[in-house]
Order: structure tokens, then C-alpha cells, then sequence
């Protein structure tokens, strides 16, 4: 059964249950809607009460589902509780009498029979199913079905053969479960060398100790029945190294630290296996802040003739370590030794100087850097590299007091390309800053004006309209707005509901207040064109689908959003959906426990998953506000918990919200009254932050935030910025 994630209509579901147990008690004979109407809960006891807190409008909709599509809603409850039995009952009430949503009716009706042994009868469901449901948003998880039936019954070719059509058409979610049950088959049709092969392949490359315990049952009734152990097969000391790269492939570095700390205890691999479990295993230490260990085992290595084959990476690892832990002679050292040993005039020396410039800038030596940035910037053929380098060198001048300089750079760049890099603004507001310092206000207000016209909405712009108004804010100041935009009307399209297509489905799924199902129908309906983007638009924001009506806002209606919304009703409904109050119910629950503004977390998920639930980055992080594993590992252990969550928990949005919310409380108490520096520590880590913070010699909150060392940060505290003045003026306080 498909796990259920965040959705408040679940909690309405066992509402529906526990109202109807008599009727379940009473006997099947008795209808549904009858037993269970929504009267029922007005005498509810007051622990049901606090259910359905939060659950806007689910009785007055209740009361007005007629018999057929309570018996459904029943149903899926059951279903979706685990209470098979009961949900084939409801469901069948329900079958025939729903033509618009008789797919679903099938295939929770198909699942429930495959749970409780009746194999013949899902694939009789499974027939009608496929005869009268194409194009269904279940007909890959049908294919699922089909396989377990068809190895219930012991036909096990064709079930191989169904759920290796369900295996190539799934996503990366499901991939693992559905192969977990072609393992089965195999072992079920007594093919124990076929399935020990399966099984080997899917243990090695586990990412992660969770993944691995999902594998126990299945490894161990091929233990039983076969006699072939793959946890031994697993323990050589090879198969461990295999398996401990695919850990920290998966970011998994907690559980691929105790694996390298075990082998390399034990012993058993030779020169060349051994250098490389210690580099290893130092850089699970270095991504687990156990930057003393790390660093003990790097400089190990770079004595050791069986590290060579990695000792660039080792020397740019170690120095970056060393950094971390503010030392920074040592780091400079490091990285000064690698460009001597590279020819004076190549790209790899240009390369190196600018991370030593980063380093020199870091302490706020800025004299030292530029000569390291003007030789970076003459590196051939580096494009944006480069460019940025002469960048760094006008920065370096006005952070020196140099603005006759620093505005001569800038300068420079804005006839050389500041454009077609996209930093025209950034170029032009701090040309005016520097213009201000000479003396020269006049012409500082004309780029001002310049940049607010050219750039309107755009951080640069709001700092520029700052700064005509006459403000200068503090770093307490920085993040809030003086003003808010007026309410206006709203033009809400609802979904057209009738016919048998996505968005007539969802649509009635949202009458129904069934989140899940309505959002399912949601993202097939915007795959595929169905409806108009209004229709999908208002259904996905309604039913927690907000990646889709940010998607739909940000490209269809880009225009709309060159401009505040004002009163226009239309242009309000755009505006939310590109700036939702995405799962309000979780997100305001878990901003209220840490003492966030729910609008600084909404603008870092927009920022981070643009609301896409399940996504996972290169580096392993997770989806809604992007959490590693292992910084939701520490928030589980400060909560009393063990372990770090897994991937698939954090692609529940209710939990990756909880985890992400709290790592942001966690956050602004470590940095009180600076909103940039959370957003800063959320992309970069606290401890980059807390070192930039103590580094710096000034306290002008613009200036720190410009200095920012990492490119990819520097950028996202001005996005996340950006996204929260525009939350703030959408929604006021």
C-alpha cells in the first residue's frame, strides 16, 4: 500500500472511522452513509474535536456527500488505515457508482484483495481496470499489483514480467520497493541464484543502513530456504568499500564513518585499500564536523606513497578543513604550496589564486587579495570565473576605502559585460555607494533610479529605494518591510468537475477534501494539458500541490509578476501562487514552536525545492527545504531520537518541514536578530556564518552580505531575501 504522506484530509479520514465503527460493528448489511453521516461527529468526543482542528470546511463539505461518495471516502479510509476488508465492503457499495473516479475505486479495491490473499479476484479487478481505466494515474502501481497477484497465484513469469514493465516506468521513489518485490518472485519461483544475485545488487548499493534494513527480510529467507548468505558475501573487506561509496554517494556519512572505523579496525585490506578507507573515512569526518579527526588522518596521508593517487583532492580537503577550523595560516600554506607546484601562467594556478584571494578576503585582508584576484582574472578561456574575479577586485577596493578605484572596476565592468552575467545591478548599486563616499550624491541617486526602473522587484532595488527614501537599516531592521500591498479581490477558478479527464477528477477529489488523490490527479492534468492552467493553478494551491502553481505562475504568467498585484483579484491569485503559504497547517504549527516568521521559511522553501516534495539534490539533500540527512539526524538526536532519518521520511512533507523549521530555530538562536545570517547558515552552515560574522570589521548588514565568500550562498541569501520582502508585502503581518 502506498504510504500516505502529509495531507490534512487523513486526519478526517479516521474522523469518518471512529464515527463509524458501530455501523462497522452492526453488521455489513446496514448502508454506509446511513451509520456514518457527518451528523455524527456534532457529538464527537472532544479528542475527535481536536482532529479535525485545522480542517477548514470538512463538515460543511461532508454534509453534503451523498451516499455513493461516502461509502468511497469510507473506503479510502480503511484503505488507507490498513482495514482491507472493510475497504473492499465500502468500495464495492461505492463500485460502478462513481464513473468518474472508478479507477481509484478499482485500484484501492485491487490492493486491499492482494493484502488479504485474494489474489484471483485482484486480477479480476485488474482486468476491469485496464479495460476501463486509460491513462489512470494508477496504471504503473496496477502493473505492481498485477506482480504481486500473479506470484500469489504462482504464475512467476508473468508476474517478473508486469512488475519489470511497473520497474522501468517508475520514479526514483519507487524503484527500490518494486524491486524488493521482483526479489521475492525470484525467491518464490525457486530461481535462489537469480534471486541472490537481485539482492546482492540491491544491498551493495544501498545508500544508507536504512535502505539496507529494508533488505533483512529478504535476505533472510533466502538465508533459509537457499542457504546463501549475503551478509557474509557483504562483509569482504571489497564489497564494504563498494557499499561504504554508495553511503557517501547518498550523503549517508554517519553510517559510512562506522562502517570505514570497523574495517579499518579489523584489518585485512592492503596498502593501497587501507590509504584509500582513510581518505574516506576523513572526509565523512570533515562533513560530520569532526574537523580534529579529519584532519589527523589527512595529514597521515599526505606521508603515505599509497595516497598519491588522490593527494590534490586530500591537500584541497585538508586546507578547506583547516579553514573551518579558523586556521587560517595553515590553509593558506596548503593551497600556496599547490600553486607553486603548477605552471605560473596556467589555468590551474589562476584557479588557485582566486581560492587564496577567497581566503585573504575571509580575514578581511583585502590588499593581499587583489593581486591574487587580477591574476585570476586573467585565466584563459574561464568565462564567468573570470569575470567575477574583476569583480573581486573592485570589491576589495571599496571594502579598502579605495572608492576612486573601486568605481574605476565597476566601471569597467559595466562596459565589459556586467549585463550579459547578469550582476548589472549588483555593479551599479555599489558604484553608487562608492559615488556616495566621494561625494557625489547626485549622480549615486540617478543610478538608484536607474536600477529600480531596470530591475523593479529585484533585491538592488529595494535597497536602492532605501536609500532614496533616506533609510539606513540595522541588521535587526534589514529583513522587514515598512509597507504592505492592499488585499484586493480574488479571482479563485475552480476546477470544472464532470467528464472523465485529471482535472474533472481533481476536482472532485477536492470537493471531497481527499488532498492525496485530488493532487495525484493535479500533476497528471498539468503533464498532460488537461484543463486550463487557471483551473490547475487554483486545484494544486487548495490541495497541496504548490510546486505545480508555482511552476504554472513563474512561466505562464511571468509578465503578471513583473508588478505588485495591487487590487487586481487575478494578479493576487498569481501572486500566491508563486509566493504560497505552502502546507500552512504544518508550517505555521512548527514556526510557532521555534519562534519563526513562517513567511522567512516559506521563502526558503520556495528557495530551496521551489515546493517540490520529494526532490533530492546532487549533494543528498531532501526535499521540501532540502534537508541532509544527517542535519535532520542532529534535530532527531536534540529531540531524544537515535539515527539519522532516512530519504524517504524526509520526502514526507509534514516531517521534512518539522525537521527543516526547527534547524532554522536552532539557527536564529545561534544568530539572534539577523535574518541573513539564518538564510546564510541555512545554504553555507552555521559555522562558515559564525566565521564570517567574527571575521568581518564592519557592521553594515549590506556590506556583510555582499562579502559573502561563496558564490552559491551570496546569491541565495539575496533570493531569500528578495522572496520574503515580496511574502511580507503579499500577506502583511
Amino acid at each position: 500500500m502506498t504510504r500516505i504522506s502529509f495531507r490534512i484530509s487523513v486526519a478526517a479520514f479516521l474522523v469518518c472511522l471512529s464515527v463509524s465503527s458501530t455501523a462497522c460493528a452492526a453488521g455489513r448489511a446496514k448502508p454506509a452513509a446511513s451509520a456514518a453521516h457527518p451528523a455524527a461527529t456534532r457529538g464527537a468526543p472532544s479528542d475527535l474535536q481536536a482532529i479535525v482542528q485545522g480542517l477548514a470546511g470538512f463538515e460543511a463539505r461532508a454534509s453534503r456527500y451523498n451516499a455513493d461518495e461516502w461509502n468511497f471516502v469510507l473506503g479510502y479510509a480503511h484503505w488507507s488505515a490498513g482495514r482491507f476488508e472493510d475497504a473492499v465492503h465500502y468500495l464495492k457499495l461505492a463500485q460502478g457508482k462513481l464513473p468518474q473516479v472508478e479507477d481509484h475505486i478499482l485500484y484501492f479495491m485491487v490492493a486491499s484483495e492482494n493484502r488479504l490473499g485474494k489474489y484471483s479476484d485482484a486480477l479480476n479487478l485488474l482486468d476491469a481496470f485496464d479495460a476501463q481505466c486509460q491513462g489512470s494515474v494508477w496504471t504503473n502501481e496496477g502493473q505492481v499489483e498485477r506482480g504481486i497477484a500473479l506470484a500469489g497465484l504462482g504464475r512467476f513469469p508473468e508476474a517478473l514480467s508486469a512488475l519489470s514493465r511497473a520497474l522501468s516506468s517508475a520514479g526514483e521513489n519507487d524503484r527500490r520497493r518494486i524491486q524488493r518485490e521482483i526479489a521475492r518472485v525470484y525467491i518464490a519461483s525457486g530461481d535462489g541464484e537469480r534471486a541472490a544475485s537481485y539482492i546482492r545488487d540491491m544491498a551493495i548499493n544501498s545508500a544508507g543502513e536504512r535502505e539496507l534494513a529494508d533488505l533483512d527480510a529478504l535476505v533472510g529467507s533466502l538465508k533459509s530456504r537457499y542457504r546463501i548468505d549475503v551478509l557474509a558475501w557483504l562483509d569482504g573487506p571489497a564489497n564494504q568499500l563498494r557499499l561504504i561509496q554508495t553511503f557517501i554517494a547518498g550523503s549517508q556519512w554517519a553510517d559510512a564513518a562506522a562502517r570505514l572505523e570497523k574495517i579499518l579496525a579489523h584489518g585485512g585490506l592492503d596498502s593501497s585499500d587501507r590509504a584509500r578507507a582513510k581518505w574516506m573515512l576523513a572526509r565523512c569526518y570533515r562533513w560530520t564536523h569532526r574537523y580534529d579527526e579529519a584532519i589527523a588522518l589527512m595529514e597521515e596521508l599526505r606521508k603515505d606513497p599509497s595516497a598519491g593517487a588522490f593527494t590534490d583532492d586530500l591537500l584541497a580537503t585538508l586546507a578547506t578543513t583547516y579553514m573551518k577550523k579558523n586556521d587560517y595560516a595553515k590553509a593558506l600554506a596548503i593551497r600556496q604550496g599547490m600553486m607553486d607546484r603548477m605552471p605560473p601562467g596556467s589555468r590551474g594556478a589562476a584557479q588557485m589564486a582566486y581560492k587564496i584571494a577567497f581566503l585573504h578576503m575571509d580575514e578581511g585582508k583585502y590588499a593581499e587579495a587583489i593581486p591574487l584576484w587580477d591574476r585570476a582574472a586573467s585565466m584563459r578561456g574561464a568565462g564567468r570565473e573570470a569575470f567575477m574575479a574583476r569583480w573581486y577586485t573592485g570589491w576589495c577596493y571599496y571594502m579598502q576605502g579605495d572608492f576612486a578605484s573601486a568605481v574605476q572596476a565597476f566601471d569597467s565592468l559595466l562596459k565589459s559585460g556586467a549585463k550579459r552575467e547578469g550582476i548589472d545591478d549588483r555593479v551599479q548599486y555599489w558604484k553608487a555607494r562608492s559615488l556616495e563616499h566621494l561625494k557625489r550624491a547626485g549622480e549615486a541617486k540617478e543610478i538608484y533610479r536607474k536600477i529600480i526602473q531596470e530591475h523593479s522587484g529585484g533585491y538592488y532595488a529595494e535597497l536602492s529605494g532605501r536609500v532614496l527614501a533616506g533609510e539606513r537599516r540595522s541588521t535587526a531592521e534589514f529583513s522587514a518591510v515598512r509597507d504592505a500591498w492592499p488585499e484586493g479581490g480574488r479571482s479563485d477558478p475552480p476546477g470544472q468537475e464532470g467528464g472523465s479527464g485529471h482535472i474533472g477528477r481533481a476536482a472532485f477529489f477536492d470537493r471531497l477534501g481527499l488532498h492525496d488523490e485530488a493532487a495525484r490527479e493535479v500533476r497528471a492534468a498539468a503533464r498532460e494539458g488537461d484543463g486550463s492552467a487557471e483551473e490547475i493553478m487554483a486545484l494544486a494551491q487548495r490541495n497541496f500541490a504548490n510546486d505545480i502553481a508555482y511552476s504554472m505562475a513563474k512561466t505562464r504568467y511571468k509578465n503578471v509578476l513583473d508588478d505588485p498585484p495591487g487590487r487586481d483579484g487575478f494578479a493576487r491569485f498569481v501572486w500566491e501562487g508563486a509566493y504560497p503559504k505552502a502546507y500552512a497547517p504544518a508550517v505555521e504549527r512548527a514556526a510557532a514552536q521555534e519562534g519563526i516568521d513562517p513567511r522567512l521559511a516559506w521563502s526558503i522553501m520556495q528557495n530551496e525545492s521551489a515546493f517540490r516534495p520529494a526532490v533530492v539534490s546532487p549533494a543528498g539533500a531532501v526535499g521540501l527545504m532540502q534537508l541532509m540527512p544527517t542535519t535532520a539526524g542532529k534535530i532527531a538526536k536534540e529531540r531524544g531520537g537515535s539515527g539519522d532519518p532516512s530519504k524517504e521520511d524526509l520526502a514526507r512533507p509534514a516531517e521534512n518541514i518539522s525537521y527543516g523549521v526547527a534547524y532554522m530555530g536552532k539557527l536564529a538562536r545561534l544568530f539572534p536578530g539577523n535574518s541573513a545570517a539564518v538564510a546564510a547558515s541555512y545554504n553555507a552552515g552555521e559555522e562558515a556564518v559564525a566565521r564570517w560574522l567574527s571575521n568581518g570589521s564592519f557592521t553594515d548588514i549590506e556590506q556583510w552580505i555582499e562579502e559573502i565568500p561563496y558564490d552559491e550562498t551570496n546569491l541565495y541569501v539575496k533570493k531569500v531575501m528578495t522572496s520574503y520582502w515580496k511574502y511580507q508585502r503579499l500577506y502583511g503581518k
